[in-house]
């Protein structure tokens, strides 16, 4: 090798050198900029700022107010009208519920717990009945707080012009003890601009493979996305 091949050598691996730091800052800012978006979304998740909603599709009614189980409303839409601009929601269903409205947040950040009164309820999301093109589910048009515990999510919408959850600012999602399947053909559960997932014990299930995460496809890991922590289990 002559002085000149070890001269562009070392050139290339200064200019590989850089361009590696480059990714890597780019990294940070995004982990970054999430993590800002984290803690103040998550600044809506006061205790004295929710409004606890429960939910039984089979003996509830939109007519209650849904504040005890004795006083369940019936529908998602009859719960999603019971929420309150500025305050989180936390949702409590005793059984399988038809996620089949797409509801608009209009005063984020926001934050949205779904939860099983008895773990392992379904929240199956099917098309919308208000937007001939929407998937049932969250549209928010600032950061967002989504929580889910002991309860599972089934995708059978097969409406693929906006995922169910969707995002215009930051995304942060918290899943545990959920497991995430697939039976309709519609776009992927998760969307945003940018995202921070917490997760524990989250398994994504084979039919639901590529249809978690906008951007991740299929058998990929759902775990290595830029700025994006999280621990899912892929079936």
């Amino acid at each position: 090798m002559s002085d000149q091949d070890i001269i562009d050598l070392g050139k290339q691996i200064t200019a590989f050198g850089a361009a590696q730091q480059t990714k890597i800052d780019q990294l940070d800012a995004a982990k970054d900029s999430a993590n800002s978006a984290a803690a103040a979304a998550l600044a809506v998740q006061d205790v004295g700022r929710r409004t606890r909603i429960y939910v039984d599709p089979i003996n509830g009614n939109d007519t209650n107010d849904g504040a005890l189980v004795a006083r369940s409303v019936k529908t998602w839409a009859g719960a999603c009208a019971l929420l309150r601009a500025g305050f989180a929601a936390e949702f409590f269903i005793s059984s399988d519920l038809d996620v089949d409205e797409s509801i608009t947040l209009n005063a984020p950040p926001s934050g949205i717990l779904f939860r099983g009164v008895n773990g392992g309820e379904k929240y199956i999301i099917k098309d919308a009945t208000n937007h001939a093109t929407y998937p049932g589910g969250l549209n928010c048009a600032g950061d967002l707080v989504v929580q889910t515990f002991e309860a599972d999510f089934v995708m059978a919408h097969s409406r693929d012009v906006i995922s169910p959850i969707n995002v215009a600012g930051h995304l942060v999602a918290r899943c545990n003890t959920t497991a995430i399947s697939r039976t309709g053909t519609g776009s992927p559960l998760f969307d945003s601009s940018s995202a921070h997932y917490e997760v524990v014990n989250t398994v994504i299930d084979l039919s639901a493979s590529g249809h978690v995460i906008a951007g991740v496809t299929s058998g990929a890991d759902p775990n290595a996305l830029n700025g994006i922590s999280a621990n899912f289990t892929q079936a």
